[in-house]
């Protein structure tokens, strides 16, 4: 066995749900275009998730986007029937996990049913089975909310992930609208406050069920329709509901109805025509508001867009980028963007540099999983029903880059108890851990149960501080000096006869990157 790409099975009940189990090597996109193409099923509010796998995306809160709508692990099904809800109370998207853990022991994690008068298996019970367990033995059946809701979102550190069952329901089309955004921006000579406009928060909580909005970090202040003497902020509103329209014809003419215009044209969005952009823009700063700005006008549209649901949710998928993303609280999304707004201006006037990428903004429901990003708790005993997602990215190589994500990223979360997304890059120590999840330590018992010997502990599991210290210090002391040696090279460690190399690797500076190629 050489690859894991491939979808095992469906079960297909008498209701209009499906469980399909696939393999979790497999890549996202692929995952669609097969479910779509040769099953006919979709998994609700998919994302932009070309070229990561599903075990990656699971395992590190992959997500999409919408009010009534979750990260992808536990994905709301809101388009089913009365009788499904009663056989599948659940509203998680991924039933099943199927993973290898520490000593080849094989284990099936779900949610105990209660419709079917299933109960949770005590902790307990979990850890004596495991112990008496090798790797001849028969998978490990384990029915533990406890132990799933730590597995499932486990940033690929407890173990190998085989294969997901995932609930899937009949495919859909989606019409998409993309609505022009100004934003009065009062700047630093000009009295008032940055503000959303009157009915946009209704657009992305109450018209349509899939939202994303995009805005130019950089306010123009030649002219806007917002108030006179105002700069104006741009953006544009993606919103999306089912349809039973027909999909939409190909093509590239922005003029035409029904099509996706400039930004459904893959020879725009490549990384050549990004690379040709950054350095024609290098050689004059003060053009990348105006190339921004064009091309926002390119994603606005019209008229409406159908087509199929993986092919709408899908933007930009050609185009590597070095993003942070971070999540606050939905009623703080606004002064946040603000915030990172102004920071922005800042940042381009000091730097002589503006981002060519717009923020991009995303909303999404809490949940309950211990490590993810949108738990509905946080410190304080204060519980979140709803999570606003603020994405800053960078074309790769961009001057200042990390400088201002770090910086972005120590003041959301001083002033709004930000959580930076896994999978992207994030700054991420043991201090801001323990302070971000308050029940870090229910996910650290399960952490510690299927990787007690730390054979999947590596420097990210260390610098977030998940590692058992004494295990960690046996680790230590069984390091060879060639690896030591090669990690001078690097520049990573200051060899000392007396030194620890992994309290020097807590003193890196440079952003960890989480992806699915790390899980």
């Amino acid at each position: 066995m050489t690859t894991l790409d491939r979808i095992l099975v469906r079960h297909s009940p008498q209701t209009d749900v499906h469980h399909v189990v696939v393999e979790a090597g497999m890549l996202a996109e692929d995952f669609a275009r097969e479910l779509q193409h040769v099953y006919g099923l979709a998994v609700p509010a998919y994302g932009n998730f070309a070229g990561h796998t599903l075990g990656g995306l699971v395992s590190t809160g992959g997500h999409g986007s919408g009010y009534a709508n979750k990260i992808l692990v536990c994905q709301v099904q809101v388009h089913i029937q009365i009788v499904t809800m009663l056989l599948f109370p659940q509203a998680d998207s991924v039933v099943e996990l199927h993973m290898i853990i520490e000593g080849g022991i094989q284990v099936k994690i779900r949610r105990s049913n209660i419709a079917s008068q299933e109960i949770d298996v005590p902790f307990d019970d979990v850890r004596d089975k495991i112990r008496t367990a090798n790797v001849r033995s028969d998978p490990i059946v384990i029915l533990s909310t406890e132990v799933f809701r730590a597995a499932a979102l486990g940033l690929g550190s407890l173990g190998v992930i085989y294969s997901l069952t995932i609930r899937c329901e009949p495919t859909f089309n989606i019409e998409e609208f993309r609505t022009p955004v100004e934003i009065s921006w009062p700047g630093e000579r000009l009295s008032g406050c940055f503000a959303f406009p009157s009915g946009f928060v209704d657009m992305y909580t109450l018209d349509h069920e899939f939202s994303t909005f995009v805005l130019h970090p950089i306010p123009d202040p030649s002219r806007g329709q917002v108030e006179p003497g105002y700069a104006v902020i741009h953006g544009v509103y993606f919103g999306g509901k089912r349809t039973g329209d027909p999909p939409a014809r190909h093509n590239c003419c922005p003029c035409c109805p029904g099509s996706r215009g400039l930004l459904g044209c893959r020879i725009l969005q490549n990384d050549c025509m990004a690379t040709a952009l950054l350095c024609g823009t290098s050689c004059c700063a003060r053009q990348v508001p105006m190339v921004t700005k064009n091309g926002l006008r390119m994603l606005s549209h019209r008229s409406s867009y159908v087509h199929q649901w993986h092919k709408v949710l899908q933007l930009a998928p050609d185009v590597n980028v070095v993003t942070m993303e971070w999540f606050v609280a939905l009623d703080e999304l606004e002064a946040a963007v603000a915030d990172v707004i102004s920071m922005a201006v800042t940042y381009g006037t000091k730097c002589q540099h503006f981002s060519l990428l717009p923020i991009a903004c995303r909303v999404l429901e809490a949940d309950d999983f211990y490590l993810s990003p949108t738990c509905q708790s946080r410190v304080a005993e204060e519980s979140v029903s709803h999570y606003g997602c603020i994405e800053v990215p960078f074309l790769p190589g961009e001057y200042g880059a990390a400088q201002f994500h770090k910086v972005i990223d120590e003041l959301l979360l001083e002033k709004y108890q930000a959580r930076p997304q896994w999978g992207a890059s994030h700054l991420l120590t043991q201090p801001r851990v323990r302070k971000s999840y308050p029940e870090l330590d229910k996910w650290l018992q399960v952490y510690r149960l299927f990787n007690k010997n730390g054979t999947f502990g590596n420097a990210f599991t260390e610098r977030c501080g998940f590692d058992d210290p004494d295990a960690r210090k046996s680790k230590t002391q069984s390091i060879s000096r060639t690896r030591s040696f090669r990690r001078n090279r690097r520049g990573f460690v200051d060899q000392r006869p007396d030194s620890s190399i992994f309290a020097t690797i807590d003193e890196v500076d440079d952003p960890i990157i989480m992806s699915e190629s790390s899980v």
